[in-house]
């Protein structure tokens, strides 16, 4: 625009060059350059510092929406799999309760604090953040009143 648009032999000033050629096809570059003229990067930037950011705009930005919920969502797959490591736990001890609750008797009480003290000692040897200790010492309250269920059976 800068070069061809003074006035030649055979066209006006601001003639040429124009969208109006009808024997060739406009690329998609050229309807863009005339309808809003010269891209943003283009005026402040030469054209190869332009020309890589607007390439890397259009991947970054794609790749940035893509990201950015997956990186929101690894905080709580991490709490996730914390709960389930100590509710895992609690099941293991659930599942010890009712079979206390079903036996009549005191003849499998060995067995069951046998139990018991797998169960403490995984819980013992779990690590978790420190956010999750309130659980940890809550599980580790549950597992001494199983066993202060299963000491007043005897």
């Amino acid at each position: 625009s800068q070069v061809h648009s003074d006035p030649g032999l055979f066209e006006k000033k601001n003639e040429f060059p124009e969208d109006k050629d009808y024997q060739f096809p406009l690329a998609a570059e050229a309807k863009t350059f005339y309808k809003s003229g010269l891209p943003f990067w283009q005026k402040y930037l030469p054209f190869w510092l332009a020309t890589l950011l607007d390439r890397f705009l259009f991947i970054a930005i794609p790749l940035f929406a893509f990201i950015f919920p997956l990186v929101k969502l690894v905080p709580k797959i991490f709490e996730w799999r914390v709960r389930s490591r100590i509710y895992q736990r609690y099941g293991e001890l659930k599942f010890l309760e009712t079979q206390i609750n079903s036996e009549s008797g005191h003849q499998n009480s060995a067995a069951h604090l046998k139990e018991l003290d797998r169960i403490e000692e995984k819980v013992r040897h779990m690590k978790v953040p420190l956010g999750y200790s309130e659980h940890i010492y809550g599980l580790r309250g549950h597992i001494d009143f199983v066993r202060q269920r299963i000491a007043a059976n005897r």
